[in-house]
């Protein structure tokens, strides 16, 4: 029997990790991009809400004051309706 034998497996693995590396950025980019896009949605949503109310509110209050004469009923309408909005 001879001497005893050793044998080695070396394998560069540089381009496997820097491909991985590089997926991982990818990945960790369209996440970000995902949540950056939700907020936004969401903040937008969450602004649109009560401006629009405000919009409305202010139409009523235009048409109301455009009238000649005013119309109680208008009127009580709107009195109802900021006592909603309070």
């Amino acid at each position: 029997m001879g001497q005893p034998a050793i044998a080695l497996y070396m394998s560069d693995s540089t381009v496997k990790v820097r491909a991985k590396l590089r997926k991982m950025k990818e990945q960790e980019k369209k996440q970000t991009a995902m949540q950056s896009s939700n907020f936004t949605s969401t903040v937008s949503h969450e602004m649109r809400t009560p401006i629009s109310t405000m919009l409305f509110f202010l139409a009523m209050v235009i048409k109301i004051l455009q009238t000649e004469p005013f119309d109680p009923y208008e009127i009580s309408q709107g009195i109802k309706y900021c006592q909603i909005l309070v």
